[in-house]
């Protein structure tokens, strides 16, 4: 049985490891357009010493204590190997209440947890630079191709993209989403954001490490983020990330001329603070969904013969709750759909 992963995510990593699991000799296969896994979880290293990381993504994992025991399975992994630690110690000035949740860390960054769960898929291979364009149903299989013309046959594909990266694929794929579906999947939404990580290797003193901002014109939150992940004197990044406003004007700027209107703030913003060894921006054009599928049904299946599956935050909400929900429904209505065939 041969399976594609498109996208190389927290869905899709989470997917790959169940699917492990119900299907161990799968012929088990990831592709992505990106350079390499994370998705929104990425983490970048600095150009110059690449002990120093910033996650640019996702921050700390947010879940319930009622949660984690429903998921105990993907929890207890996770804690017992130090990819997940808690409590998020640091001074985090803005957080609103909490209630019952509990933050955890990511102490070697939310990219890590991505390639945590790729490795327990054990994918027979993975291909990054595939940018997925047409997806065609030919006889019993589906035909996969990219934007550089590569193809290849598999017996089931599991799509994990943003949505409306979904709408743009070419093919008969088209013909399983009737018009219902199609405007349920344009009624879902992102939000926009641009991410300026600093990396100045060393410590920058702030009783804080991280903070939410309210009324800054251009920023909603900045982390120290070795003092966010609970390594004071581990090698200092500085992580910014523009508000929902402010990505949303400026979601099509020249990413250069954005990067220098961010740096004139940060130095308005922290004046004592000293110039960076290195720095980054980048642009999150799909951030958070701030509009889901209606219901919120965590997957839609397209096809069952032969089996074609869409999930992601985009269908149940933008979290790593989320993520792994969206998962085991894929992963669950797979088994059923080959346990009756």
């Amino acid at each position: 049985m041969k399976i594609l992963l498109v996208g190389g995510g927290i869905t899709s990593a989470v997917t790959g490891t169940l699917l492990r699991r119900m299907f161990p000799e799968c012929n088990l296969k990831m592709w992505d357009k990106a350079r390499g896994t994370g998705g929104r979880m990425t983490t970048s290293r600095c150009p110059l010493n690449s002990d120093c990381t910033a996650d640019i993504g996702a921050q700390y994992i947010t879940t319930t204590e009622e949660y984690m025991k429903s998921n105990c399975d993907i929890y207890d992994d996770l804690i017992s190997e130090g990819v997940l630690e808690e409590p998020l110690k640091c001074l985090v000035v803005g957080l609103r209440p909490q209630g019952n949740n509990r933050n955890y860390v990511l102490p070697k960054g939310s990219g890590f947890l991505v390639k945590n769960f790729f490795g327990r898929a054990k994918l027979n291979e993975t291909k990054f630079h595939h940018h997925v364009s047409k997806i065609d149903r030919v006889n019993d299989k589906w035909t996969v191709e990219t934007k550089t013309g590569e193809k290849e046959d598999f017996d089931i594909v599991i799509l994990t993209m943003p949505v409306p990266q979904l709408l743009l694929l070419e093919g008969t794929i088209k013909s399983e989403l009737n018009a219902d579906v199609v405007n349920n999947l344009k009624s879902v939404t992102y939000s926009s954001r641009y991410v300026l990580v600093l990396f100045f290797l060393d410590k920058i003193n702030e009783e804080w490490g991280a903070q939410y901002i309210d009324k800054d014109p251009i920023f909603r939150y900045i982390a120290i983020d070795n003092v966010k992940r609970n390594e004071p004197d581990g090698l200092c990044a500085v992580v910014f990330h523009t508000s929902l406003g402010f990505g949303l004007k400026h979601v099509d700027d020249n990413i250069e001329d954005i990067q220098q209107l961010l740096m004139s703030q940060v130095r308005m913003l922290f004046p004592s603070w000293p110039e960076p060894k290195a720095v980054k921006c980048h642009k999150w054009r799909y951030s958070q969904v701030t509009n889901s599928y209606p219901d919120a049904p965590g997957y839609l299946l397209l096809s069952s013969t032969p089996p074609l599956l869409v999930g992601g935050d985009g269908f149940v909400g933008s979290n790593f709750d989320n993520c792994v929900q969206s998962a085991k429904a894929m992963c669950k209505k797979l088994k059923e759909i080959l346990q009756l065939s």
